[in-house]
C-alpha cells in the first residue's frame, strides 16, 4: 500500500514536469493574442455630413404626343375641275403651289389679250385691254392654292379631275414651324410646372429642350392638358404628329430630409429601415443606429428623415463590418447625394 502511494506521487511529479512548458506556453500565445487585440487601430470607415434639404425635387417621366402648332383646311372660292393637287406627307414652303383648277380657258383668253394688247391703236383702247388682262390674271390666280407657311399636308380631301364646289374644303395642311408637345398631366403636377421649367423631350433619340406655354383651363378625371414649345428647330430631326414623345423633368416634392446613397441603409426583416452614425465620446469615435423613415427613392439615394441632426456623420458604405457600439476612425467623403436637388432630369 505505501509503495503504492509513493509511485502514483512520484508518477505525478514527472507529470507536472513534463506539463508546465506546454502550459505555460499556451497562456503565454493567449495573453500574446490579447494583447495584440487590444492594440489593433480601429478600423477606417467612410463617413459622410449629412445636410438638410427643403421642398425637394423629384425627377419624373410622362409621355405626349408631337402636335403642330397650327393647322388649316383649305379650299377655293370658286368651283371648277382640280388639274394637280399635292400628295399626303408633302411639304412645302411659303406660297409653293399647293393646289391647281383647270384654267385652260382663262390662258387661251389671256394670249388673245395679249396680243390685242400688243396691236391697240390708243391709248384709251390699250388701258381698256390691259385692265381685262389684270382681271383675268386674278381670276386665274383664285384657281390656284399656294401655302400660306411652311407646312406638310395632312389630308387630301379630293382628287384630280374631280369637280370641286366653292368653299369646299380640299386639303388640310400643318404648320411644321412651331410644333408642340401635348401631355395630359394630374394636375397637382401641373399646378408645379412653372413657365421657366426646362422640360427634357426625347425625339428621334435626340434630346430637346422645351416649356410650358398652355395649360387648358378644363380638369378631367383629376388631369388637365398641358402644352410645351420646344425652343430647338427640327429640321434636322425625323419625326411625325401624332408621334409618341417621352418627357422628363424635374418637380418639387415639398417635402424634406437628408439625402443618402442606399449603400448607407440598412433594412430588418421587419421593414425597417436604419442609418449608422458615427458620434463622438470622450474622445473616441464609436458606431450608433438611428431608425429613419424613407420619403424618397430612386436608384442610387433616399431622403430619409428621422432622429437625425444637421452635420451628422452617417456612414457611407460597408456598414456590414461594423457595428453599433464599435470604435472606428471616420474618413469623410464627399456626398454625392446631395447633388440630386441639383441635377436636371436628363
Amino acid at each position: 500500500m505505501g509503495l503504492s502511494k509513493t509511485c502514483n506521487s512520484v508518477w505525478a511529479f514527472i507529470g507536472c514536469v513534463c506539463l508546465s512548458p506546454l502550459l505555460s506556453s499556451s497562456l503565454s500565445c493567449k495573453v500574446q493574442s490579447v494583447q495584440e487585440k487590444g492594440s489593433r487601430s480601429p478600423i477606417a470607415v467612410n463617413v459622410l455630413s449629412l445636410t438638410k434639404v427643403e421642398n425637394t425635387l423629384k425627377s419624373v417621366t410622362y409621355f405626349g404626343t408631337l402636335e403642330p402648332n397650327r393647322s388649316r383646311t383649305l379650299g377655293f372660292t370658286v368651283s371648277g375641275k382640280i388639274k394637280t393637287i399635292a400628295k399626303r406627307g408633302q411639304k412645302a414652303g411659303p406660297d409653293e403651289l399647293l393646289v391647281a383648277l383647270e384654267v385652260s380657258d382663262f390662258e387661251e383668253q389671256k394670249k388673245s389679250l395679249q396680243t390685242r394688247l400688243s396691236q391697240a391703236q390708243s391709248r384709251q383702247q390699250f388701258q381698256q385691254l390691259q385692265q381685262q388682262l389684270s382681271v383675268l390674271d386674278e381670276q386665274i390666280q383664285t384657281r390656284r392654292l399656294l401655302a400660306p407657311f411652311d407646312c406638310v399636308v395632312d389630308d387630301v380631301l379630293a382628287f384630280e379631275n374631280s369637280l370641286v364646289r366653292a368653299q369646299s374644303p380640299v386639303l388640310r395642311i400643318l404648320d411644321t414651324t412651331k410644333p408642340r408637345i401635348k401631355i395630359n398631366l394630374p394636375r397637382r403636377v401641373s399646378e408645379r410646372i412653372q413657365a421657366d421649367l426646362e422640360v427634357y423631350f426625347v425625339i428621334d433619340d435626340e434630346l430637346v429642350i422645351g416649356n410650358l406655354v398652355e395649360r387648358s383651363q378644363t380638369e378631367q378625371a383629376g388631369s388637365v392638358f398641358c402644352w410645351f414649345a420646344l425652343k430647338q428647330d427640327l429640321a434636322n430631326t425625323s419625326y411625325k404628329f401624332g408621334q409618341i414623345v417621352e418627357a422628363r423633368f424635374n418637380i418639387r416634392t415639398g417635402k424634406s430630409g437628408f439625402w443618402v446613397p442606399l449603400s448607407a441603409l440598412d433594412r430588418s426583416g421587419e421593414g425597417v429601415w436604419s442609418l449608422l452614425l458615427v458620434e463622438t465620446s470622450n474622445g473616441a469615435s464609436i458606431v450608433s443606429r438611428r431608425l429613419v423613415t424613407i420619403g424618397q427613392l430612386n436608384d442610387k439615394q433616399a431622403l430619409i428623415d428621422g432622429n437625425v441632426s444637421q452635420g451628422a456623420l452617417a456612414v457611407a458604405d460597408g456598414i456590414h463590418r461594423v457595428v453599433p457600439g464599435q470604435v472606428v476612425e471616420p474618413r469623410l467623403v464627399k456626398n454625392e447625394s446631395e447633388a440630386a436637388d441639383r441635377k436636371p432630369a436628363k
